[in-house]
């Protein structure tokens, strides 16, 4: 659960004016996405940070068997679950904006 202070400061960063086309979603751990984009940058976010913020997510949190099945939209910018009947969008602007900068580890020999 997010405190009131945490929540201020999601509200307050700035979305950059340019997101680039999501190519590649996985949901990776329980309420962890990594987004891989057209521009080769790869991001993480925990989209349980969203819950208080963005009520259509509710339903992931109370129906957490569905967070694995994320898609990425037709039009590239937006990930979505589908729960139940409904579909649930989250933008691609939040997860690259609030989103950490992720690089696969490298084995070395």
């Amino acid at each position: 659960m997010q405190t009131d202070n945490e929540e201020k400061q999601l509200s307050r960063r700035r979305i950059p004016l340019f997101v680039p086309k999501i190519t590649k979603v996985t949901a990776i751990e329980q309420f962890i996405l990594k987004c891989e984009y057209e521009t080769g940058e790869t991001k993480i976010i925990d989209v349980s940070r969203f819950f208080t913020i963005l009520p259509e997510l509710k339903i992931l949190e109370e129906h957490p068997e569905y967070f694995d099945d994320v898609e990425i939209s037709l039009c590239d910018y937006e990930v979505y679950w589908t729960c139940g009947k409904d579909l649930v969008f989250l933008h691609g602007d939040y997860i690259y904006a609030y989103g950490e900068d992720y690089q696969e580890p490298v084995m070395t020999l």
